[in-house]
């Protein structure tokens, strides 16, 4: 690409997997054409998954008139995959993920550059908008509770001591950062939280600015806002594969100690959701075998005492105060 000085250079990357998601579509894009970039400062790369509905007509009727929209289709293999091939391809100086059913802040981008060229971001982490699944919009802060020092850039070790967000699409990242250290998806649920520990580890510049540009659509028939026993066997997974990362490049107690109090928290919110969403008890005792099996306890700090007894020798019971504790 010819540059014109620093006129034009690709400044943004956007990568949006789509499957299946011709009702949100149109509007997801649209938010993405309206920035206050132009055309050649920023591309968005969206990767149709094997969609079965009408996602790729609309992407190639869009497609026409908008010369930064690169589509490109592949058989239906997960949203991982389709991130990762999307990152493949990305030649933006910063990298950013929406996903197909979220919209963006008409002309944000901008903003959000001048930030992170100030500062040398690898990650900035933002609040950000979600309607939930009565039509209303709502406000959420990962740093609410975290006032004081909240906007200084922190290596990323010690920022997500702080705040760790869950979801990739509230950040933007530094595309060399991103590719340095060859992150990827795996091709499993959770695989927002199994990435992202990984990510803040390796950051050594991380800012949070309280603006929001991102607007999150609660859906609730999506994977992720159900409780069935995959969204449970997934984490274990997931955490399976943070634990080894820790095992294998986490050096600093402080951080080992973070790392595990992490892993923990989440298998326990995993069993939490499963029990109180009435999943079956011979399936949460499938999913505590499974953990046990690994050699991972879901008793994070402040979770000892009768819940470590009742994990180890009655895990029945385990369950069963859980489940008892959504009646009262």
């Amino acid at each position: 690409m010819s540059l014109n000085g620093n006129q034009n250079i690709m400044k943004f990357s956007i990568v949006v997997p789509v499957y299946n998601a011709e009702n949100y579509l149109k509007s997801c894009l649209e938010s993405l054409f309206s920035q206050n970039l132009l055309s050649e400062e920023y591309e968005i790369i969206a990767v149709n998954d094997g969609s079965q509905d009408g996602s790729i007509s609309i992407l190639e009727e869009l497609a026409v008139g908008h010369p930064n929209l690169k589509v490109v289709t592949t058989e239906n293999r997960g949203v991982s995959k389709a991130r990762n091939l999307g990152c493949s391809l990305a030649c933006g100086k910063y990298l950013l993920f929406v996903d197909a059913d979220d919209y963006l802040q008409k002309n944000s981008l901008q903003q959000l550059y001048t930030i992170l060229e100030e500062h040398r971001l690898d990650i900035l982490v933002t609040d950000y908008e979600y309607w939930n699944g009565k039509g209303e919009l709502h406000h959420f802060s990962y740093m609410s509770k975290q006032k004081e020092n909240s906007e200084q850039v922190m290596a990323g070790k010690d920022f997500m001591l702080n705040c760790l967000p869950q979801v990739v699409w509230c950040n933007v990242y530094r595309m060399d950062f991103w590719k340095q250290h060859s992150l990827q998806f795996l091709p499993i649920r959770h695989e927002d939280e199994e990435i992202l520990p990984r990510i803040f580890y390796w950051a050594d510049r991380v800012l949070f600015k309280p603006l929001s540009f991102y607007y999150y659509n609660s859906n609730p028939n999506s994977f992720m806002m159900t409780y069935d026993v995959r969204a449970c066997h997934y984490l274990v997974q997931a955490m399976k594969s943070v634990d080894l990362f820790r095992k294998q490049y986490v050096k600093e107690e402080y951080v080992n100690d973070f790392f595990k109090n992490l892993i923990s928290s989440r298998l326990l919110a995993a069993i939490v959701n499963g029990a109180r969403s009435g999943l079956p008890q011979s399936e949460l005792m499938a999913v505590i075998r499974e953990m046990k099996e690994i050699g991972f306890s879901p008793l994070p700090k402040g979770k000892k005492g009768i819940h470590a007894f009742l994990y180890k020798y009655i895990p029945s019971c385990f369950v069963a105060y859980y489940r008892m504790k959504k009646r009262r």
